[in-house]
């Protein structure tokens, strides 16, 4: 029953209160922080936030209702008492101080100080713990801070190492892409180097070829030149050795039809001993083969003619000088 009374009459001050403060546009955080503030001013606020505070406590609430319910009882009796209106009721000095009409002051007094003390002491608590949720929860925020500055330091160093991979990476790809062109360009530029190198050695090769050809067909054609020439001047020699014959045959004939010839002592040589002589006197083969004399071909014999007598002999005319040869011309060897 005492609850029900305490919690109603909680549920009816805090009613009165938010009405009041809504009247004032006042919020309940901006009246406790107020009411801190201005409780140690005066001495009436003193008495009144101790009043509200003692209020607070139910062991103190219950208290002091019961001593009030006293002492309104006793005050109905005193004033059916003075009118008369009793009804029969008659207290003594001792039911009276049963009720503690006399004390009644004394121990309300005592019991508002010990509920100011508890006041107090639940105050002291209450402000300890709201400091300490306070701090708590300022604590706490300042830990939720600095966890969400490390989570945001976390979260803008990840994204930069995301971002500096990113950029290695993309760097890394870049610069493989680079080496990789450069190393294609490079190996065209050796393919084409190479290719030229070939072509050239093949160039080379033909054009070697070519001169030799050419060396080939300037050797040989110098070669028939040679044996030309050697043939023309072997033609030549023989032509001159034939005609020099001719000649020496030809001026033989015509001295052996002018005179017949004798021999030493004045007679005519028969035909029988003029060819031993002729043959005696003509050098043999192989001498005129060391003296380098071509051998003349060989000449028709003369008719003979008949031998005139001894006596019919003319004297022989001088023979006619023969032509000296030509010396031998040798072909000139032609530079290669």
């Amino acid at each position: 029953e005492h609850w029900d009374v305490y919690t109603q009459f909680k549920e009816r001050v805090e009613a009165l209160l938010q009405s009041m403060l809504l009247e004032v546009n006042i919020t309940s955080e901006e009246l406790v922080e107020a009411c801190e503030k201005a409780r140690h001013g005066r001495d009436v606020n003193k008495q009144a936030f101790e009043h509200l505070v003692a209020l607070d406590d139910f062991m103190t609430f219950k208290k002091i209702m019961v001593r009030r319910n006293m002492a309104l009882e006793m005050e109905a009796i005193k004033k059916l008492q003075e009118t008369g209106g009793d009804g029969g009721l008659d207290l003594s000095a001792e039911d009276l101080a049963m009720y503690g009409v006399e004390a009644e002051d004394a121990e309300e007094q005592a019991l508002l100080e010990r509920a100011m003390k508890e006041s107090m002491e639940y105050a002291e608590a209450r402000r300890i713990a709201d400091e300490a949720d306070a701090k708590s929860a300022k604590e706490a925020e300042a830990e939720a801070e600095q966890k969400r500055a490390k989570e945001s330091e976390e979260k803008a160093a990840a994204k930069a190492e995301q971002e500096a991979a990113a950029k290695a990476s993309g760097e890394a790809a870049t610069k493989a892409a680079a080496e990789m062109e450069l190393a294609q360009a490079m190996s065209a530029s050796l393919l084409e180097m190479e290719l030229m190198h070939r072509q050239e050695r093949m160039e080379q090769m033909e054009l070697e070829k070519v001169i030799a050809m050419s060396l080939a067909l300037e050797q040989e054609r110098l070669r028939v030149a040679r044996e030309a020439a050697a043939q023309e001047e072997q033609e030549r020699l023989v032509a001159e050795a034939e005609a020099k014959d001719t000649v020496a045959s030809d001026a033989k004939l015509g001295s052996s039809d002018d005179k017949t010839p004798v021999d030493d002592d004045g007679f005519a040589i028969l035909e029988d001993d003029a060819e031993p002589q002729a043959k005696a006197a003509e050098p043999a083969p192989q001498a005129k083969a060391a003296k380098g004399e071509r051998e003349p071909s060989p000449q028709p014999s003369p008719t003979p003619t008949p031998k005139p007598s001894a006596k019919a002999v003319e004297p022989e005319p001088e023979p006619e000088p023969e032509p000296e040869p030509e010396p031998e011309r040798r072909p000139e060897p032609r530079p290669e």
